[in-house]
């Protein structure tokens, strides 16, 4: 299944009025994981760095669970990444730059992916 599609069946007047309801609201929680990623940037490991991890795996697991269920699958799937990533680097309390490059690059691909949904 593609970004966009979802099966007959799903697609009754309420599943789409939460779908559109959604999918307006993806770019501000892009926003809120750019935001807080680029605080982590210039922040060094303390509680508030913790926690800012924290709410962006929050935020990154809600995208993708919520996204992969309407069908944004392009958004879902690096959603998720972003989660895992910073999963990792929550448990070893370390973001190296490699990580750091490739979290940089999902972001830019969601934010293509909504580009991409706009368009439609």
């Amino acid at each position: 299944m593609s970004d966009n599609v979802i099966h007959a069946e799903f697609r009754s007047p309420n599943f789409e009025k939460i779908r559109s309801e959604f999918a307006q609201d993806i770019p501000s929680r892009v926003a809120a994981i750019k935001a807080t990623w680029s605080k982590l940037e210039i922040e060094t490991w303390n509680d508030q760095y913790l926690e800012d991890v924290d709410q962006i795996i929050t935020i990154a697991h809600s995208l993708s669970g919520t996204s992969l269920t309407f069908g944004f699958e392009d958004i879902g799937r690096r959603s998720r990444l972003i989660q895992e990533l910073l999963i990792a680097c929550y448990k070893n309390q370390n973001i190296n730059q490699p990580i750091s490059f490739v979290v940089d690059q999902l972001i830019v691909d969601i934010e293509n992916s909504l580009q991409d949904l706009n368009n439609l």
